[in-house]
């Protein structure tokens, strides 16, 4: 199985920001994070065309969809919103999320997008977390989701996952999550960056053994790093990634 481009009905564009913001967009706008030249919500037309979405297939009926990959102008705009507080930036990282998702999100059954739950010392640390600001800018993209925040919760506290192998990653949350009921639901799972792959997992996991039919993730970029052998043990079929 490959991770291939596929290209959804999402376009770079964003709905329903307030009306001052866009005011203030004019006023003073936002350089690029990739390159420091203006651009529309954060990214100029360059760096804009080096970002192209992917698709990875863990099984047959459970894909990982990515705005790109974890590299420039990402990786900088990751890093600004995660640790410099720059969260203008989420509007165009979810609509480039969307842009990855395929036309189904847009035209079948409703689905419920959920964040990956923080543990509570990056949300003390940071004031916020990034993928709950990313599902919900995604349920204002797609037409038929709803956010659903209380439904997947953290069982115990995490060891920081960035300090780990991949295999020690895997291990660390194993278990960690707890899905309430979602007897037959379509969801769509939502986190800033994959790297080995092993906190989805066990999220998908949760969710499955909660009754939901259908479980994809989406992110805003992916490590480009993954490998293979990072993803032991693999309940679903082991990806395999080759990027064009």
């Amino acid at each position: 199985m490959e991770a291939r481009r596929e290209y959804g009905r999402g376009e770079y564009r964003l709905k329903g920001r307030p009306w001052w913001e866009k005011v203030f967009d004019l006023l003073y706008p936002a350089s690029c994070p990739g390159c420091n030249w203006g651009g529309e919500y954060g990214f100029c037309a360059s760096c804009l065309a080096e970002i192209e979405p992917w698709v990875l297939e863990l099984g047959p009926d459970c894909k990982v969809y990515g705005a790109g990959i974890y590299r420039h102008p990402l990786r900088q705009a990751l890093h600004l919103v995660k640790n410099k507080g720059q969260t203008y930036l989420v509007y165009a990282l979810a609509a480039l999320m969307a842009r990855a998702l395929p036309k189904k999100y847009w035209t079948e059954e409703p689905i419920f997008c959920l964040p990956i739950p923080p543990t509570p010392s990056r949300r003390r640390r940071r004031g916020f977390h990034l993928p709950e600001l990313l599902a919900k800018e995604l349920v204002r993209q797609l037409p038929r989701s709803s956010y659903g925040s209380q439904i997947l919760k953290l069982e115990h506290p995490l060891a920081e996952q960035k300090n780990l192998s991949a295999h020690e990653r895997f291990l660390n949350v194993q278990g960690a999550y707890r899905s309430a009921p979602v007897p037959g639901a379509w969801v769509l799972l939502v986190d800033d960056v994959m790297t080995t792959g092993a906190t989805l997992q066990a999220a998908i996991e949760s969710l499955y053994e909660a009754g939901a039919r259908r479980v994809e993730a989406v992110v805003a970029a992916i490590s480009p790093y993954l490998q293979e052998s990072d993803l032991p043990n693999y309940p679903l079929p082991t990806p395999s990634l080759r990027f064009s």
